[in-house]
């Protein structure tokens, strides 16, 4: 088993409402992977980070201000 990874370009901002599906799809398709081959095959396992999911069902909190971003932030890392 091989594990090949990328961080595909051209993927849109993702904002409230938006269809994860439909913006990544044709961005995968165009995946040149070492081995010449081009977007995903049966078998492929595709990830996606959570704050972009959190992002697409509108699930995100403003911080009150820029101390506590600051805050939350610092705790998280």
């Amino acid at each position: 088993m091989m594990l090949m990874v990328q961080a595909p370009a051209g993927v849109p901002t993702v904002t409230s409402g938006d269809d994860l599906a439909a913006l990544l799809t044709p961005v995968l398709g165009t995946l040149t992977w070492p081995d010449g081959s081009v977007g995903v095959a049966d078998g492929d396992v595709v990830v996606v980070a959570s704050k972009v999911v959190a992002k697409a069902e509108g699930r995100l909190v403003a911080a009150r201000d820029a101390a506590e971003r600051d805050r939350v932030i610092a705790e998280q890392t």
